[in-house]
């Protein structure tokens, strides 16, 4: 599919919500108390997408310090090509929606929420590590 006409994608690392081996249920769980609309998976890089307003890409922090968490989008001729799972794919192998767009909710994320919600998982994962001296 094509970001940046219908919707804009932000790409966050599996780290972001939880460890890499997140189980896809935990991993559902913990995104739908965000609140954040439509989500998929790739478990091969692996990241999850929460899909956003077309034009997301052209505001969204760069420098924001969330590690690894990119909006993907941009404006015709200049969009970019995404893998989007099938509406019948909810589990593994392969890409899978962990909240599909036909679940009955929003299916944007609202980009504040959302970039408020992933600063406030990475603050808490970060007074969560471990120090070392």
């Amino acid at each position: 599919m094509t970001a940046g006409i219908v919707w804009d994608a932000v790409r966050a690392p599996y780290s972001a919500l939880g460890d890499g081996f997140t189980a896809p249920e935990e991993l559902r769980s913990t995104v739908k108390a965000l609140g954040v609309g439509a989500v998929w998976c790739d478990p091969f890089l692996p990241a999850i997408y929460f899909l956003v307003p077309p034009g997301t890409s052209g505001y969204w922090p760069r420098d924001s310090g969330l590690v690894g968490v990119v909006c993907q989008g941009g404006t015709p001729p200049f969009t970019q090509c995404i893998v989007v799972p099938s509406l019948d794919r909810t589990s593994p192998p392969g890409h899978y929606w962990l909240i599909p767009p036909d679940y009955g909710g929003p299916v944007l994320a609202d980009p504040e929420h959302l970039y408020e919600a992933l600063r406030a998982r990475a603050a808490e994962a970060a007074s969560c590590a471990p120090t070392t001296r």
